[in-house]
C-alpha cells in the first residue's frame, strides 16, 4: 500500500516537474518573440529614416543689394537626381567679395579698383576716413583720399558718368556709387513679377520635398 502512494506521488512529482518545464519554455518563446518583433520594429524605423535622409548641399540664398541690385535663387543638388532650380534665367547664387580681406595695396590702379568695387557692394555714402577704416587700412590714407576724389570728378563727355559722386556739407565730403550709374545697370535687373514667380516656384519646391520626405 504504502509502495502504491509512494508511486502515486513519484507521478505526481513528475507531473508538476513537466508544468514547470511547459511555463518554463513558453515563457522562453514567448520572450524570443518579443525580442524579434523589437528588432524588426527597430530595423523599420531604421529603414524609414535612412529612407527619409535626402543629402543636400548647402543652400544659399542672396537677395540684397550689391553691385546693383543683385538677386539670387536658391539651387539645390540631392543624392537622387541632380535638379538645379532656375527662374527666368536669373544667376546662380554667387559669394560675394569680402574686400576687407587681403594684403595691403600698392598700386594707384588697384586702389581704385577696390574702392569702386566697395562702394557700390556696399551701395551708401562714406567719407574718406571710414573708408580707409572698413577696408582695414589696406590702401594708405593719402591714397584713399586722392582716388575718391579723382572718381568723384565730372567727366568731361555728359554722356560719360564719373564712378563716384561727392557731397560737401562744410569741411566733411561724403562720397557714394553714382546712382545714375547704377539705375542704368538695374535696366538689366528682375522685375517684381519676375521676383514674385521665383519665390513661388521655390515655395512649390519645398512643398514638394518636403511632401516626399513624409
Amino acid at each position: 500500500m504504502s509502495d502504491e502512494s509512494d508511486f502515486e506521488s513519484d507521478i505526481g512529482s513528475l507531473s508538476d516537474h513537466d508544468d514547470d518545464d511547459n511555463v518554463s519554455e513558453s515563457d522562453e518563446e514567448l520572450d524570443n518573440e518579443i525580442d524579434t518583433k523589437k528588432r524588426k520594429n527597430s530595423d523599420n524605423k531604421k529603414d524609414k529614416k535612412n529612407n527619409k535622409k535626402v543629402k543636400q548641399n548647402d543652400i544659399k540664398t542672396d537677395t540684397k543689394i550689391s553691385n546693383g541690385i543683385t538677386v539670387h535663387t536658391k539651387q539645390t543638388t540631392t543624392n537622387n537626381n541632380n535638379n538645379n532650380i532656375s527662374v527666368n534665367n536669373i544667376p546662380p547664387p554667387t559669394i560675394e567679395t569680402d574686400f576687407t580681406k587681403g594684403g595691403p595695396i600698392t598700386t594707384e590702379a588697384s586702389a581704385k579698383k577696390l574702392i569702386i568695387s566697395y562702394l557700390k557692394q556696399q551701395n551708401r555714402p562714406y567719407s574718406a576716413l571710414q573708408v580707409y577704416d572698413n577696408l582695414h587700412k589696406r590702401i594708405q590714407k593719402p591714397t584713399v583720399e586722392r582716388v575718391l576724389n579723382n572718381l568723384s570728378e565730372e567727366k568731361s563727355n555728359p554722356n560719360e558718368l564719373s564712378e563716384l559722386k561727392c557731397k560737401e556739407y562744410g569741411k566733411a565730403k561724403i562720397y557714394y556709387y553714382n546712382q545714375d550709374k547704377m539705375m542704368n545697370e538695374l535696366k538689366n535687373a528682375p522685375s517684381i513679377d519676375e521676383l514674385d514667380q521665383v519665390i513661388n516656384t521655390l515655395n512649390e519646391n519645398v512643398n514638394k520635398k518636403t511632401q516626399e520626405l513624409k
